[in-house]
């Protein structure tokens, strides 16, 4: 679910009381970080403790990962919801995320993430969501239409004639199965 809302001049995002009825059902803290700067994400205190407890296990069995957690602790911040549902945004998240004016706040259970509005779409319109090798967005959405191979009667196998149209019409295309499988 998306929802444009507005980041105050003093760094307060105002989530929508759809979302906060569903966030308050784990309390009214949170930890405001980020995975790179680019975006803010949200998460209820209980769901960020078992996060934190996963990068410290991921930490224990290689150092290399320490870094993720040093990212989330150098743009992160414990922070409370007030009486009219906003919260603080960390001043170096602020900046670094471009939180002000317009953002899009984008569910995803079990936190939120928001984006700078202009910078989300900018995001969506610099990698679009096209299969490996197709060239236009219509190929890509006729591929969607595809019927489902047909199956035989036999433990869900697929028709050996399914297999092989589909193997003529990669090698059509100009794909090998070499990579087919790198496009997976």
């Amino acid at each position: 679910m998306g929802n444009s809302v507005k980041v105050d001049q003093k760094g307060r995002l105002k989530i929508p009381a759809t979302l906060l009825t569903t966030l308050n059902q784990h309390g009214t803290e949170f930890y405001v970080t980020s995975e790179n700067g680019d975006s803010v994400r949200i998460y209820p205190m209980p769901v960020w403790n078992q996060v934190e407890k996963r990068l410290r296990r991921l930490i224990s069995r290689d150092r290399n990962n320490e870094r993720l957690l040093a990212l989330a602790k150098y743009f992160g911040s414990a922070v409370t919801v007030d009486k009219h549902g906003r919260l603080l945004i960390p001043i170096v998240l602020r900046r670094s995320a471009q939180m002000r004016g317009v953002v899009d706040v984008l569910d995803y259970l079990p936190y939120l993430e928001v984006w700078n509005h202009a910078r989300f779409l900018k995001k969506l319109r610099s990698s679009p969501i096209l299969a490996h090798g197709e060239d236009t967005p219509n190929e890509f959405v006729s591929a969607l239409k595809l019927p489902p191979p047909a199956q035989s009667k036999k433990r869900n196998e697929p028709v050996p004639g399914e297999v092989r149209r589909f193997d003529a019409i990669r090698r059509l295309r100009g794909h090998t199965p070499r990579q087919a499988i790198h496009a997976i």
